[in-house]
């Protein structure tokens, strides 16, 4: 997975809100962990000379930023006590996609269509694009969602695509773009991408959510 990109400011004010409450926990923890330490049932802490100390405050700040990354920020309360507009794009999606290319030996043009299967995983700040069609499989490189574009929330990311086929022209490998649309009400994905100077490929992409 790689880091991705948005366009909100919801990141600096969780950190700075776990940062303050990871603080607030340290001092709590502090007494706590003291009179512990002088109980008798941790006497032998004492005679192996191992000091019971509380856990430091960039410690408990590290374990609340995980278990926020990895799950509370798709809590739909907590998503609303923060203001997390970072859509929540995790999950299998199914569609069709719909090309045009230049042959590299005739410059006829060469129109395709199939279905294409799309995986993402996604934490708060992590991300992968997977894509697979019958010919081809993809993976993201670069990637951002962009929450205030005039055309919604749009999510853009670079792809590195492996082809499957064994033709002269389609064996390279090759880097693309995709500009894809989220529909939240319909649970969809649509847009369109287009590939490096290599391969010169342009097309439409949509993807319906399928779990």
């Amino acid at each position: 997975m790689h880091s991705y990109s948005v366009d909100t400011d919801e990141r600096s004010r969780v950190v700075a809100f776990l940062a303050i409450i990871s603080v607030g926990i340290s001092s709590v923890m502090s007494p706590i962990f003291d009179k512990l330490e002088s109980m008798s049932i941790f006497y032998i802490f004492k005679i192996l000379s191992i000091h019971l100390s509380t856990p430091s405050a960039m410690v408990i700040f590290w374990v609340l930023y995980k278990i926020f990354d990895l799950y509370l920020w798709k809590v739909k309360i907590i998503r609303i006590i923060f203001k997390i507009e970072t859509p929540i794009l995790h999950g299998k999606w199914k569609g069709k996609y719909y090309s045009k290319r230049r042959s590299e030996r005739t410059s006829e043009l060469i129109t395709e269509e199939g279905d294409v299967e799309l995986h993402i995983i996604q934490t708060w700040t992590k991300i992968r694009i997977t894509q697979e069609s019958s010919t081809s499989y993809s993976y993201s490189e670069i990637a951002g969602i962009i929450t205030n574009d005039h055309m919604g929330i749009t999510l853009r990311y670079q792809y590195r695509n492996e082809s499957k086929a064994i033709g002269e022209e389609t064996m390279h490998s090759h880097t693309g773009f995709n500009k894809l649309r989220y529909l939240p009400d319909n649970n969809k994905l649509e847009g369109d991408y287009f590939t490096d100077k290599d391969r010169r490929t342009y097309g439409t992409l949509w993807y319906e959510k399928v779990s």
